[in-house]
């Protein structure tokens, strides 16, 4: 199966399961278990899809992910935390990006295309406070 059509959602227990996405109305969605029959009722507002794209751990990235940033070159040296969102405008993954303050953000592909050292720290349904830290120019 192609990884970029997993999602992954959270229980009401707290529970994450990662699989095919199966919703049956407007405020009743399920995860089914890639090779199980197993399907677990989670919250609509956890659920989140695959990018396709691994961080520096080969750990997936998925929608909603908290992201460590770091570029260090002769041009930039960005130490930066960021959420991966979905941008209707793009029809791409894009990080809300805190030292650009002209754009607000950036492709989640551009950011892998500047660096490796990319990793997935968190999500923003367990750890909503990861963002607030954050200095926004």
């Amino acid at each position: 199966m192609n990884d970029r059509y997993l999602f992954r959602g959270r229980t009401n227990k707290g529970e994450w399961f990662v699989g095919n996405l199966v919703q049956c109305s407007d405020d009743e969605v399920y995860i089914q278990q890639v090779m199980h029959t197993n399907y677990h009722l989670v919250d609509i507002s956890t659920v989140g899809q695959c990018t396709g794209l691994k961080d520096r751990k080969g750990k997936w990235v998925y929608e909603g992910d908290i992201l460590s940033i770091q570029i260090h070159n002769n041009f930039e040296n960005i130490d930066t935390v960021t959420a991966v969102t979905w941008d209707e405008n793009s029809l791409e993954y894009v990080c809300k990006n805190p030292l650009d303050y002209i754009y607000g953000k950036k492709l989640l592909s551009q950011w892998l295309y500047m660096t490796t050292n990319i990793e997935v720290v968190s999500n923003i349904h367990d750890n909503s406070n990861a963002l607030r830290n954050l200095k926004w120019r």
